[in-house]
């Protein structure tokens, strides 16, 4: 049972969050909350937790100190965090200091809590941190051999391959990884023991330098679930690739290269055509990230797509719950991008018309706050007022002012279900600056004065 901690100030969200959902069926049990960080601390020095779910902005310690602190005192505690739509930066920097998933607060209420809930038990449930080393053979190193990767039971192979005469120096290491020197083919008595499960891959080593044990193992602790990520096309299946000693010293993505990437994965571009999306993969690839960087990349930017596109797209925008290869991911690229499609490429408009029309629509995210016009979004877009007002009609459905008076209220109902600020400053973070004008256009959106909404908190 993965043993479960609630921290945020909100006691009603707590409430919430505790009687909503059916932790059990997802092997949870939520066994204590806290109000802020400290509080959290102090909870952890009496009562062993597993999981700890915080929101960000808290008084006396916020969710980004806690994260340090638990990452420094309980490494092996992992952390989710809660967040709204606007804490984007502060949900990156989270990840990056440890945090294994983000629960989105507007979509507490939602069936797709469940797909939540199930996407961390999973990770929980294959993460890879504990490793442990059975045994080194004592050379100096390897010029060519065979690494068996698997994400099950690595037993049954030693004992069926000590009885092969071709085999020598067979050597487990790692967790589930196991070096032997020997001929090829064996693959027919490999195959032989697969379960129909499990995720089993042959790496042939080829190099023309002698790489030396200490280097393979780091290598193996530290990358075979992406190995496995990457080369594995079906599990119960033996699955095989050389790696070439160039390709054994992985290089690290600049920051650049993933922000650019990131700004392709959330422009939509890749919706346009197969070859755009045949692309784009490709280039994800190539950023030859580990499993767990890449699982945090889709994440974050499906989670920019769910925030920036509310308003336009009748599905919602998921990361896959079970990341098992690149093979399903690329799958749900495929299938992501025609549902995608459908919605907003159907037009009998050019596809850099309608990307144009979807580069607007992340300008206008961006500026909610302040004073927008058509005049001045067409201009960033390089198109003209008039045709500009006529495609964004086409492609969104909604005139331009409906466009941008439908998002700030869908922003302000975020403000007021989830902070406590006063409608006035709500108000200002959504463009309006008479807060009685503000009123009358949520009135007349909602049927109710935005007091009214937050008091009785309604789900529109």
């Amino acid at each position: 049972m993965i043993r479960v901690l609630l921290v945020e100030d909100d006691k009603l969200v707590r409430k919430n969050l505790i009687a909503s959902f059916n932790w059990e069926a997802f092997d949870m049990e939520v066994i204590g909350d806290a109000k802020h960080g400290e509080q959290a601390l102090d909870f952890l020095e009496k009562q062993e937790v597993d999981l700890i779910i915080t929101d960000l902005a808290m008084p006396i310690m916020s969710g980004t100190e806690l994260i340090r602190k638990v990452k420094e005192l309980y490494s092996k505690v992992y952390i989710v965090v809660l967040s709204l739509h606007r804490e984007f930066d502060y949900i990156q920097e989270a990840m990056r200091l440890g945090a294994i998933d983000y629960i989105a607060k507007v979509e507490l209420d939602s069936d797709n809590m469940d797909k939540t809930l199930q996407r961390i038990q999973d990770r929980i449930k294959n993460d890879s941190n504990t490793i442990s080393s059975i045994g080194i053979n004592d050379q100096t190193g390897i010029r060519k051999g065979n690494i068996l990767i698997t994400d099950q039971d690595i037993d049954k192979y030693q004992r069926a391959l000590y009885q092969l005469e071709s085999i020598e120096n067979l050597n487990i290491f790692g967790l589930n990884s196991m070096y032997f020197e020997g001929n090829l083919p064996i693959e027919e008595q490999l195959s032989a023991l697969i379960s129909p499960n499990e995720q089993v891959l042959l790496v042939e080593i080829v190099s023309d330098h002698l790489i030396k044990w200490e280097e393979l193992d780091n290598f193996f602790r530290r990358y075979k679930d992406s190995i496995l990520f990457y080369e594995v096309e079906k599990r119960g299946e033996l699955n095989t690739f050389v790696l070439n000693y160039n390709d054994f010293l992985i290089q690290k993505s600049s920051e650049e290269a993933i922000k650019k990437q990131k700004e392709e994965l959330i422009s939509l571009r890749w919706c346009h055509s197969n070859e755009l999306l045949t692309q784009t993969l490709e280039d994800l690839k190539a950023l030859k990230l580990t499993k767990n960087k890449l699982y945090e990349l889709i994440l974050l930017t499906m989670h920019e797509c769910r925030r920036i596109y509310a308003d336009i797209l009748e599905i919602d925008i998921f990361s896959p719950i079970n990341l098992d290869t690149w093979v399903v991911l690329e799958n749900w690229f495929k299938e992501t991008k025609e549902e995608i499609n459908k919605k907003l490429f159907h037009t009998s408009l050019s596809d850099d018309t309608t990307a144009s029309v979807l580069m607007a629509i992340q300008i206008i995210e961006k500026k909610l706050n302040t004073s927008i016009t058509a005049n001045e979004i067409s201009k960033d877009v390089n198109m003209s007022r008039s045709y500009f007002s006529t495609c964004f009609k086409h492609v969104i459905g909604n005139t331009f002012n409906e466009y941008v008076r439908i998002a700030r209220i869908r922003k302000a109902k975020n403000y007021l279900l989830y902070t406590n600020e006063k409608v006035s400053i709500i108000a200002e973070k959504v463009g309006y600056v008479d807060v009685k004008y503000f009123s009358k256009v949520f009135k007349k959106s909602t049927g109710s004065l935005p007091s009214q909404f937050r008091r009785n908190k309604v789900r529109v």
